[in-house]
């Protein structure tokens, strides 16, 4: 699971792949259930930054045509497959989102101005 964790000296974020392992354990005591969860280790499998992280989920995203779903979806989907956490999955989602208004925003204004040059020319060669 990715957890966001910020540095100390530079105060760069950073997002660390994390790797827990537990142990459970159950039983009766005084007739009532109860359970456990004992943490036995924690394993760091990967540092990346998030410009990094929102790179490679973007390029994942592209790839299977999910960018335009909502943001819930978005945010469930960075959790569940990209094994973000929950927290930071919503704020990654609203990322995602901004960015990808601004890119449709330039693509549409880019396709206008190319309409439009695409018109003069050709009204420049029939007259």
């Amino acid at each position: 699971m990715y957890i966001k964790t910020f540095c100390a000296h530079c105060g760069k974020t950073n997002l660390h792949n994390v790797a827990v392992s537990c142990e459970k354990t159950s039983g009766i005591l005084n007739g009532k259930l109860f359970s456990r969860s004992t943490i036995k280790g924690v394993e760091v499998r990967e540092t990346v930054t998030e410009e990094i992280l929102m790179k490679s989920v973007l390029k994942t995203l592209r790839e299977h045509k999910k960018l335009h779903i909502s943001k819930e979806e978005l945010a469930d989907t960075l959790k569940n497959i990209f094994g973000i956490s929950s927290e930071l999955s919503c704020e990654i989602a609203e990322k995602i989102q901004r960015e990808n208004e601004v890119l449709e925003a330039d693509f549409k204004s880019n396709i206008k101005a190319i309409k439009k040059t695409s018109k003069s020319q050709t009204s420049k060669k029939v007259t």
